[in-house]
């Protein structure tokens, strides 16, 4: 095995491992998960939607960790991912500027700020990361 695939192998379980923990956060932090969810103020501010909403997100996250390393369906993983994050960054640019009362809702960060370019840069540099990967693996590449 190339030591790029080693490294690509690597990135994909650091992936995995931070969708998982990201999930399994918000599934124990629940009355935490559906106040983040609600201080965007996107959706009508009713329990059963906000709660849907809160159980799809932690659905989605912990399935696409586990696609992520299992090995006939990385792909799926990875794509899973890009869409949470594109999903998760449009949110933060139409919200850019605006004071969160409990921060991004990223993973453990329910420290209230304003959505800044930082919080955008995240999803945007990890996003370029499962981009790299996903054209990688498609080119049949083990090497830049």
């Amino acid at each position: 095995m190339s030591k790029w695939k080693i490294l690509q192998w690597l990135v994909r379980c650091v992936f995995a491992a931070l969708f998982l923990y990201s999930g399994i956060w918000k599934a124990f932090t629940w009355t935490d998960t559906q106040a983040i969810i609600k201080s965007y103020e996107l959706l009508p501010d009713t329990d059963w939607i906000i709660g849907t909403v809160a159980i799809l997100i932690i659905i989605v996250e912990i399935v696409a960790s586990v696609l992520m390393i299992w090995p006939r369906k990385q792909n799926w993983g990875v794509a899973l991912s890009a869409v949470l994050l594109i999903v998760f960054t449009a949110i933060l640019t139409y919200k850019y500027g605006d004071w969160l009362e409990y921060g991004c809702g990223c993973v453990g960060d329910d420290t209230g700020h304003a959505v800044g370019m930082k919080d955008i840069m995240k999803n945007v540099l990890l996003l370029s990361m499962l981009g790299l990967m996903m054209w990688m693996r498609k080119e049949g590449r083990d090497q830049f």
